[in-house]
């Protein structure tokens, strides 16, 4: 197994603009990116098929910007929380992000700030069914900034919710342009902060 242990940081908060919710703001240093970007392009799921499968936000341009957001995200949790990080290539994708307090742990982060931390909800093959979410603990990050030219990043991580809190009234249409499926949509407000959580 491949685990990479960035340096510690501080919980860095400031509020969110217009709000009084609280996000610690985490750097993201040269080598720290670079281990993001190459991991990126080496993840299962580009293997995945289809428009979902190739991740709504890639594009000609940057073809593995989620995957990499999803690391930077991950990677900004390890540096609060101090904790390794798996950039090991895992057939089929890995089963959890972290677990702390022996909870699997899945970090959720979007390309920019939505005031939600946003999770895709899946129904079964006849869509009758809602299929419970396979994760104990779910943070909420987001891109501030990805500077793909000087390779750093900075990322603002905000809470979690356990699985066992989500109800459907969190249920809704997915924000996302052309998108047709529903998202469990947790308003930050409803997260406990990060800084709650004890690894």
């Amino acid at each position: 197994m491949n685990l990479f242990k960035p340096s510690l940081c501080d919980f860095n908060f400031r509020k969110i603009a217009n709000t009084e919710i609280l996000v610690s703001e985490v750097f993201i240093d040269r080598n720290e990116y670079e281990i993001c970007e190459d991991f990126s392009h080496k993840m299962w799921a580009n293997k995945k098929k289809g428009f979902y499968g190739r991740g709504m936000m890639n594009n000609n341009e940057d073809p593995r910007r989620v995957e990499r957001t999803g690391i930077l995200g991950e990677m900004s949790v390890a540096k609060l929380l101090d904790l390794p990080i798996n950039v090991t290539y895992m057939e089929g994708g890995d089963q959890q992000d972290f677990v702390i307090s022996g909870k699997r742990t899945d970090v959720k982060t979007a390309t920019r700030n939505y005031g939600a931390l946003l999770i895709r909800a899946t129904y079964n093959n006849d869509l009758s069914e809602l299929i419970t979410l396979d994760k104990e603990l779910y943070i909420a990050a987001y891109v501030i900034e990805d500077n793909r030219n000087e390779k750093f990043a900075k990322l603002g991580v905000v809470g979690y919710i356990p699985q066992s809190n989500l109800n459907t009234e969190y249920l809704k249409p997915a924000r996302y342009r052309n998108a047709n499926h529903n998202n469990w949509d947790v308003p930050y407000t409803d997260l406990t902060p990060i800084n709650n959580l004890k690894a």
